[in-house]
């Protein structure tokens, strides 16, 4: 009979490796420069948001460098947000992240105030159109 395997080890960060089920982590650089490129599978960067591009996409910029990345993302993130990302892989023209963190905080507890801060605001007055 088997065992399951257990769990992996926490981040250096102390934040889990990937999001649990049915959490939209997974990102995308397309064409990304040779220092993402560098980075290993399983390695870790902060990416800070400088603007939102078009829905699904936002500009980021990696921890201690200037040059600006787009990362393809489900996620609303806001501009300033720090993002940490997992490098999960690269193909031939992009390289694919897991995002852990929004903010210092574990991508399961910043989610609920990234769509609040993401939803439309109510109509004026309060009051509901029948």
């Amino acid at each position: 009979m088997s065992r399951p395997l257990p769990p992996p080890p926490p981040s250096a960060t102390g934040l889990p490796r990937t999001a649990p089920p049915g959490i939209p982590s997974v990102a995308s650089a397309p064409h990304p420069p040779a220092a993402v490129r560098a980075l290993p599978p399983g390695g870790t960067a902060e990416l800070t948001t400088t603007a939102a591009a078009e829905r699904g996409t936002v500009a980021v910029r990696i921890a201690g460098s200037d040059t600006p990345l787009t990362l393809r993302t489900p996620l609303p993130l806001p501009e300033g947000a720090r993002v940490t990302v997992q490098v999960s892989g690269h193909t031939t023209d992009a390289t694919v992240f897991r995002v852990t963190a929004v903010d210092g905080r574990p991508l399961a507890q910043a989610l609920p105030d990234l769509h609040a801060a993401a939803a439309p605001p109510p109509p004026a007055g309060g009051a509901l159109a029948c």
